[in-house]
């Protein structure tokens, strides 16, 4: 039995093309020549870690107890408390969202 709703890469990209053409999808910089290479540094770094967030269940129950130990120990070049709200739920409820930074590049 095949499954016909299940969205190919094909799908995905013509998906995404559209999103950019309509302006619903924004691009996280518009010239490739003067990119901060520091900034798409911690993309990657948080992009990692939140890899690893999502597939490791290990790393999800420890990482509360001692986040900078074990993003040592996975070896992630991130300071897990300048993320802390991507991954602690209830320090998110007790943050003010007027004080989140919304830095783009």
């Amino acid at each position: 039995m095949q499954v016909t709703n299940k969205p190919s890469w094909k799908m995905t990209t013509k998906s995404i093309e559209q999103g950019l053409q309509t302006g619903e999808i924004k691009r996280l910089w518009s010239d490739r020549k003067n990119i901060d290479t520091d900034y798409l540094s911690n993309i990657a770094k948080i992009k990692r870690f939140l890899e690893r967030w999502s597939a490791d269940r290990q790393f999800r129950e420890t990482l509360p107890i001692d986040p900078y130990g074990v993003t040592c120990r996975y070896n992630l070049d991130i300071d897990p408390e300048e993320i802390r709200l991507l991954w602690d739920a209830e320090h998110l409820k007790t943050y003010d969202n007027a004080a989140i930074p919304l830095k783009i590049g």
